[in-house]
């Protein structure tokens, strides 16, 4: 639900492989293509500026440009940034995270690159254990096969996700290595799938996006389900880690996890996620020989040893909350002001670290008004994502009501265009939020 137009402009030479959800298009349908970022904005080559709300979608989260944590890398630059080994950096990282954390149970660390590899890992690492090959997902958990096939939309509410999609060209999600999905979110579901699944299933991989949708004792009561099945748990706060809080959503639940993925947030940009596994587990994954070249570079580690300590010092986590809240308040004032609460609110998701927003149901059955609205945005200058939760940054705090114009004439627009296709007409309702639903 990403993209913003189809018609692409690309460069006739060498043009770069670019997945519809990473292309912005402008009203002239060219790319906009990024040159620098400061704080909250990022600039394109045409010298404009926009709000970035996206922020790499996640990773960023002191904002673009920070001068503390650029210092910080400077200096480490200078002491090289890969060893024939692992160096004093990845050691001092895991006790921090331990430290600020508050983590009890003693893990097995790994250095990643992304999540998606993370996921890899640990199913891997489940197979060993279990002597199984079936996984079950529930949310959006990489872009590997097992990870990615046969999958639904996982950004949206459970009654409005997709079909199964990316049914062609990836293996290992048939016969013994089949994939499963939890897709409703009910536990009915679930319990009847693991009656005559659960033999076969190696781990359970949770997107802790996941709870922002059911109250959490749904999700853990699932967990509690996998486990009777003798079922790996696969905790993967990848968008909620080093955001949220330094574990994220639910890693400080440690019974609630066999293993534990980090990513994004924790890195302020650069490519880093870490697989934490009970050390019970140790030897399995020293035998799944998980890991590679770049495992042990050092600058992203320096980058996470630097994003930690700043957020630490700057109360990161509260302020990150207070911005994303004050976000969502300005835009539903807007939606009030036009008259759109029946239609649509922007949700602070886990207390507004993130955000999404949210539509009445028979939108969402139009996924061209989800990428008006988007695109709506993108001409005013704020680059947001409707269909997919997006992010705040510690620069965005306290500067976020000098768009309120911004996001008048933005929805201002988007009503116009759903008028004129004739949707104005569709019956009214509330709005969905997780399980409840808030009336205007």
């Amino acid at each position: 639900m990403h993209g913003i137009m189809e018609r692409h402009v690309s460069n006739p030479a060498n043009p770069l492989l670019k997945r519809t959800v990473v292309r912005f298009i402008d009203a002239a349908g060219e790319d906009i293509v990024f040159t620098h970022g400061q704080g909250c904005h990022v600039f394109d080559r045409k010298g404009r500026r926009f709000l970035d709300c996206v922020l790499g979608y996640g990773p960023v989260v002191l904002g673009h440009a920070d001068e503390r944590f650029n210092a910080r890398i400077a200096d480490a630059l200078g002491k090289g940034i890969h060893f024939p080994g692992f160096a004093d950096a990845h050691d001092e990282y895991v006790a921090k995270l331990v430290a600020v954390s508050g983590l009890k149970s003693p893990v097995a660390p790994s250095f990643m690159k992304t999540s998606s590899e993370a996921n890899t890992a640990a199913i891997r690492i489940a197979s060993l254990v279990t002597g199984r090959k079936g996984v079950l997902r529930c949310g959006f958990t990489g872009w590997h096969d097992s990870q990615h096939a046969r999958s639904p939309s996982w950004h949206a509410p459970p009654g409005h996700r997709m079909p199964l999609r990316n049914t062609e060209g990836l293996r290992g999600v048939s016969g013994d290595e089949e994939v499963f999905n939890w897709i409703s979110l009910d536990p009915e579901d679930l319990g009847a799938l693991l009656d005559t699944h659960g033999h076969r299933i190696a781990c359970f991989i949770l997107d802790a996006f996941q709870f922002a949708f059911v109250e959490r004792d749904v999700i853990l009561g699932a967990i509690a389900q996998c486990r009777r099945h003798g079922i790996m748990v696969v905790l993967d706060e990848t968008k909620t880690a080093g955001r949220v809080s330094p574990l994220g959503v639910a890693g400080h639940c440690e019974d609630a996890w066999d293993m534990l993925v980090l990513g994004k947030a924790i890195g302020n940009g650069a490519p880093i996620s870490m697989l934490l596994v009970k050390e019970a587990f140790r030897d399995p994954a020293l035998k799944a020989q998980v890991g590679g070249t770049h495992s042990k570079e050092l600058l992203s580690v320096h980058c996470a040893l630097a994003t930690m300590d700043r957020m630490q010092e700057a109360d990161g986590h509260r302020i990150l909350g207070n911005a994303g809240s004050a976000m969502a308040d300005l835009f539903n004032a807007c939606v009030r002001q036009l008259g759109l609460s029946e239609a649509l609110a922007m949700v602070p998701v886990f207390g507004g670290s993130l955000l999404d927003i949210r539509m009445r149901d028979d939108l969402y059955a139009d996924p061209a008004l989800l990428r008006k609205l988007q695109a709506s945005f993108l001409a005013r200058g704020v680059l947001l994502l409707v269909g997919h939760p997006f992010f705040i940054s510690l620069a965005h705090d306290g500067a976020v009501d000098a768009w309120r114009e911004t996001f008048l004439d933005a929805l201002g627009d988007w009503w116009k265009a759903v008028s004129n296709d004739d949707m104005a007409k569709r019956s009214a309702g509330p709005v969905a939020i997780g399980n409840s639903l808030v009336a205007s």
